[in-house]
């Protein structure tokens, strides 16, 4: 075909393999007709899209700092209450799209909250994910087995938070 192959290597560096073939070329454009245009799934833009309501629920006041700085980098604004009891309570007076539920809290814990909000019948299932630095393996399977959606272990990753709440709610354009 009057090609050519050539190779190049190094004993512990790897090898680089370079080819090059002649081909006649034609006087049409020889690439494939489109068959079909991309689909575009996503639903229509609406610049009034309801902004998702997050419920953090976090006794020290490093970590709530932490947690709305990244909520905001991802544009997401949260209502924060600081113990169990506070957290059911605003359950019960407002509708949230998603719950960041600190497990080792005052007054209630998260895994009790987290329990109560699953046997009142909330419908629909609103997602709650554990937030600690419990991250044992018992810990992790104690949260799920008290109604917990996912588990973000401390000190909280930008990454992970992100990833997470991805699952759960749509992230704004600028940050899918």
């Amino acid at each position: 075909m009057g090609g050519r192959l050539t190779v190049h290597s190094e004993v512990g560096k790897g090898s680089v393999f370079t080819f090059s073939v002649l081909c006649k070329s034609h006087d049409r454009d020889c690439s494939p007709e489109p068959t079909a245009k991309p689909v575009d799934n996503r639903p229509p833009c609406n610049h009034r899209r309801k902004e998702p309501r997050i419920l953090l629920a976090e006794d020290n006041k490093v970590n709530v700092m932490v947690a709305i700085s990244m909520l905001k980098r991802l544009g997401f604004t949260a209502q924060v209450v600081a113990n169990g009891v506070e957290a059911l309570e605003a359950m019960r007076k407002d509708k949230y799209d998603l719950v960041l539920l600190d497990i080792c809290m005052p007054l209630m814990d998260g895994l009790q909250v987290a329990y109560a909000i699953r046997n009142t019948g909330t419908s629909p299932r609103i997602p709650i994910i554990a937030v600690t630095a419990n991250a044992l393996r018992s810990d992790i399977e104690r949260c799920f087995a008290h109604g917990m959606d996912a588990f973000i272990p401390k000190p909280v990753m930008f990454q992970k938070l992100r990833e997470i709440l991805s699952k759960y709610l749509p992230l704004p354009l600028e940050q899918q």
